[in-house]
C-alpha cells in the first residue's frame, strides 16, 4: 500500500478486499494513518499533526477508504483514518478545572 501514490502497486493490491486486508495488517504492525489524496489536500493541518506525532502517511484510494471506515485491525485496534485520528487527537486533551476562589 505504501506505493499506491507512485503507481507501483502489485496487481492484486488493486483489488479492494485485498487492500483492506493489507490495511488491517499494516495498522496492527506500524504507526500509520490512511488518507486519500483529497484528504491530504483538504486537511493539511491534521496531516501535519499526524506526521509530528510520528505517524506514517499511507495514501489509499477512495474505494478502500469507504471499506475501512469503522473497521478494526487484527489486534482489535481501530484502523486509523482521518476521522479516527481526529477522535484520538481530540481525546488526548485532559482538562483540569481549578476553583475560581484562589
Amino acid at each position: 500500500m505504501k506505493h499506491f501514490e507512485d503507481g507501483k502497486l502489485h496487481d492484486e493490491l488493486q483489488w479492494v478486499d485485498v487492500a483492506v486486508h493489507a490495511c488491517k495488517l499494516l495498522n496492527a504492525a506500524e504507526d500509520v494513518i490512511f488518507l486519500t489524496p483529497a484528504e491530504l489536500i483538504a486537511a493539511k493541518d491534521m496531516v501535519e499533526r499526524a506526521e509530528n506525532d510520528g505517524l506514517e502517511i499511507i495514501t489509499i484510494p477512495e474505494s478502500v477508504k469507504a471499506k475501512i471506515v469503522g473497521l478494526k485491525d487484527f489486534e482489535g485496534n481501530p484502523i486509523r483514518d482521518l476521522g479516527e485520528y481526529k477522535f484520538e487527537w481530540n481525546n488526548s486533551f485532559k482538562f483540569k478545572f481549578i476553583s475560581e476562589k484562589i
